[in-house]
């Protein structure tokens, strides 16, 4: 049995859905906000009743957690590094004189990036298009909620 404040309530999510069956508890500042963000969620809950919803499967659950993670403030930072680390890379391979060792070197830099960039973007697509398309091709059914 869950306890909660009185300034406390609860949001129970479908086992079979997105966020599979977790609780998520919201603190107010008092009574009456609480009243007031429960009147809005019945509204809200009301107004989705007669929506079709789809069970999400384990790998729509995966994906939105990959999405979460992918689109979050480091992984994105990370991917404008390594796109102005590739672009540095490839300012001083156009700067220096070419010798066998430094060919070799700025081969095998394209090769690292080349390799992350396309890791980025299986991931992006994994995470982003896929479950956009899917979602376009569904009219009537909103994806697992």
């Amino acid at each position: 049995m869950l306890a909660l404040h009185k300034d406390e309530f609860a949001v129970f999510t479908n086992p079979e859905g997105l966020h599979a069956g977790r609780i998520y508890v919201f603190k107010c500042h008092d009574r009456v906000t609480r009243e007031s963000w429960i009147e809005m969620l019945q509204r809200v809950i009301k107004s989705y009743s007669n929506v079709k919803l789809t069970k999400c499967s384990k790998l729509g659950r995966v994906r939105h957690r990959v999405r979460e993670i992918y689109m979050s403030n480091g992984v994105q930072c990370f991917v404008a590094g390594l796109i102005s680390l590739n672009f540095l890379a490839n300012i001083c391979q156009s700067a220096l004189k070419p010798t066998p060792s430094s060919m070799k070197l700025f081969s095998n830099l394209d090769l690292g990036f080349t390799v992350m960039f396309t890791l980025e973007l299986l991931v992006n697509m994994f995470a982003t298009v896929i479950a956009r398309t899917r979602a376009h091709t569904q009219t009537q059914t909103r994806a697992c909620m």
